[in-house]
């Protein structure tokens, strides 16, 4: 079997889901009530698309704060999964007027 890392797009690792920090919480109102599990039925039937990383701040404290994908990190945890691809970056390497 092969490891998920050597099939992982360059600049992409697996993060620990219990580490992150999301921008918001899940489920947003404009989402149907049903959009979680339909998206955990895809990831299942199909696998995760390992193109679709989520970007994840590595901020000066520690924390790595999610700052997109916050629906497919909760479908992985429903699905049992405790990891999930990510392309991490340093706070201070995003565009200037993202972060001030």
């Amino acid at each position: 079997m092969v490891p998920v890392s050597a099939l992982l797009a360059p600049g992409t690792t697996e993060v620990p889901l219990a580490d992150l920090h999301p921008l918001h919480a899940v489920p947003r109102p404009n989402k149907p009530a049903n959009h979680i599990a339909n998206l955990a039925n895809r990831i299942r039937a199909n696998g995760y698309d390992l193109s679709r990383a989520l970007p994840v701040a590595w901020m000066p404290d520690g924390r790595r704060v999610q700052l997109n994908g916050h629906y497919r990190a909760v479908a992985m945890g429903c699905l049992g999964e405790t990891t999930i691809p990510a392309r991490v970056v340093e706070w201070n390497s995003l565009p200037q007027g993202t972060h001030n």
